[in-house]
């Protein structure tokens, strides 16, 4: 409908089913305060989406033929109202579009001044709610970050991150050293979000049986295959209107891997021998301790995947770059464990909590908790800094040296190949002087070797054997 002259994009309430009279009867003074008239067309999602008009004018009639529109307008989130119009002597009409999802109703005959109320009260409200949901959201992430120990910026500047993606729709991957609290920071995102009323369903991608992991993953009808007696939801199905945790996904087998980027990319789930997909609303947070992207390049990982789960990337810092938070985390632990245990209160002398700033934790979090948990046994009357592990207190911090290094040489095969075949050649041997010369330093002591690589002694166990070291 044409306005009496061009005027500005102004807000827009769109109208459906009204009749003509109705129309012109709203036109010219809701154009004079800046309001614009345009046609609602059918009811859609797109129609109370953002970007979509200010407001819904729809006739009572209409609405109550076609439910859709009050459904779409009370969906949660949904910050376009609908506003019914209604006649004389329709109570009972009036009364179930207002259940049904309606913001006010207004009667006939109708009134502009009546409209551009009703519009303003409506609007008002709305951006009160708004403002009173976004703080108690605001709230209930402060709650859900409380049990995350961090004073160090870089750990700080993590959480604030992990906030902003728990208020947004977005999946995140977590990218940390083992023992860093991955699924602490993933149980926080997802406590502070809209969804944490709903499943946090926790899947160690590591521990799936590789013959079973589909079935697992994603759930079985009867007689899919022999021995699935039962239709079983699977692990994602569980998690339906929450978050499901995949802890080191790069563990997943390239054919689950496949089916999991279908998932992503549709929200529908295929059960094994299903004739149908079934929808699926969930928030995905995956974690690794691998360099998953260059897994994908060397073609160990789907790299589409990679880009899929890498929605909202968040990187947790190891306990070695957050020497501000091991003091911290120590006391925390030390309590934690000596309440468990009925022990007495002792307190951590300063040359104690130095020793433990000094070491550089390989296992992280974790292993700094394990520490604490044996201190707290063993302590009596006093904590001392013999109650601490024998990796700790035979670490010893190599001195620092400025010396000038040659450019090494690397054993390469003559000829052009993939840049990345070169990069797995150079890795592979690199890592082979490391490792050789800190065990031999360290007169074949593994635990004194995997302290001085800053690794975990199970990480360095793998790759000696992996290269085959003795």
């Amino acid at each position: 409908m044409d306005s009496p002259e061009a005027a500005p994009r102004g807000r827009e309430l769109a109208t459906a089913g009204l009749p003509q009279e109705d129309l012109q009867r709203l036109e010219d003074a809701l154009w004079r305060e800046d309001w614009r008239l345009v046609p609602a067309g059918e009811p859609s999602a797109a129609l109370f989406a953002p970007g979509g008009p200010d407001a819904v004018l729809v006739d009572g009639a209409l609405a109550e033929s076609e439910p859709r529109w009050l459904d779409l307008a009370g969906r949660p989130g949904v910050t376009v109202p609908a506003l019914a119009v209604v006649s004389r002597g329709q109570a009972g009409l009036l009364a179930r579009l207002l259940r049904g999802g309606a913001s006010d109703c207004l009667v006939r005959p109708l009134q502009a001044d009546k409209v551009l109320a009703a519009l303003r009260q409506t609007l008002g409200l709305q951006a009160l709610q708004g403002h009173v949901d976004r703080r108690l959201q605001a709230l209930a992430a402060e709650d859900a970050f409380l049990g995350v120990v961090a004073e160090s910026p870089a750990m700080r500047r993590t959480l604030m991150m992990a906030a902003r993606a728990a208020a947004h729709p977005v999946d995140v991957l977590i990218l940390g050293e083992t023992g860093t609290g991955k699924e602490l920071l993933a149980r926080a995102v997802h406590g502070a979000s809209s969804r944490k009323r709903r499943p946090f369903v926790a899947v160690d991608c590591g521990a799936l049986p590789p013959d079973l992991v589909e079935g697992l993953l994603f759930g079985q009808r009867k007689g899919a295959f022999t021995g699935a007696t039962d239709d079983k939801a699977g692990l994602l199905e569980q998690a339906d209107g929450g978050t499901v945790f995949l802890d080191e996904v790069g563990n997943l087998p390239l054919e689950a891997q496949t089916k999991l980027l279908r998932v992503l990319q549709t929200r529908e789930n295929w059960r094994l021998g299903d004739t149908a997909p079934r929808p699926l609303d969930l928030r995905v947070v995956a974690a690794t301790n691998s360099d998953l992207e260059k897994h994908a390049l060397a073609g160990q990982f789907r790299l589409d995947l990679f880009h899929r789960l890498c929605d909202f990337p968040l990187r947790v810092p190891p306990l070695r770059e957050r020497p501000g938070d091991v003091d911290l985390l120590a006391r925390m632990f030390f309590n934690r464990h000596r309440a468990r245990f009925s022990l007495p209160e002792l307190r951590l002398p300063r040359p104690f909590v130095e020793r433990l700033e000094a070491y550089p934790w390989p296992g992280n979090v974790r292993q700094l908790e394990n520490a604490m948990k044996q201190a707290a046994v063993l302590a009596e009357d006093q904590v001392g800094e013999d109650q601490l592990p024998r990796e700790v207190l035979a670490w010893v911090r190599p001195p620092e040296q400025s010396v000038q290094v040659a450019a090494p040489r690397f054993n390469l095969p003559e000829g052009v190949m993939p840049l990345w075949q070169a990069e797995r050649l150079v890795t592979a041997e690199v890592e082979t002087r490391l490792l050789s010369e800190a065990v031999a330093q360290c007169k074949g002591d593994r635990v004194a070797a995997a302290a001085r690589l800053n690794l975990h002694p199970k990480t360095l166990a793998r790759k000696l054997k992996d290269l085959r070291i003795g």
